[in-house]
């Protein structure tokens, strides 16, 4: 996925600020993942008896895995 690679270079970028400096780039990152995350869960919630299109719901559940999933390897690389 071309976001994969954006999300990459971000998540690069914002570590090695990280490092040189302090830990609010950690905390922007999380925080933003997690937002996106919430985000994700609201609509499905909000939407979920009118949600006719299967597909549509399919791909709100894989946005919701995808930026959890990016939050849980962000995480790992940043501590380990």
């Amino acid at each position: 996925m071309k976001d994969d690679a954006t999300l990459k270079k971000v998540l690069t970028k914002i570590e090695t600020q990280m490092r040189t400096n302090n830990i609010e780039g950690f905390k922007y990152v999380v925080n933003n993942l997690v937002k996106s995350a919430l985000k994700a869960t609201e609509d499905i919630q909000k939407n979920w008896n009118h949600i006719r299109d299967r597909e549509k719901l399919h791909k709100k559940i894989e946005l919701l895995h995808h930026e959890l999933d990016n939050l849980k390897r962000f995480c790992e690389t940043a501590i380990g």
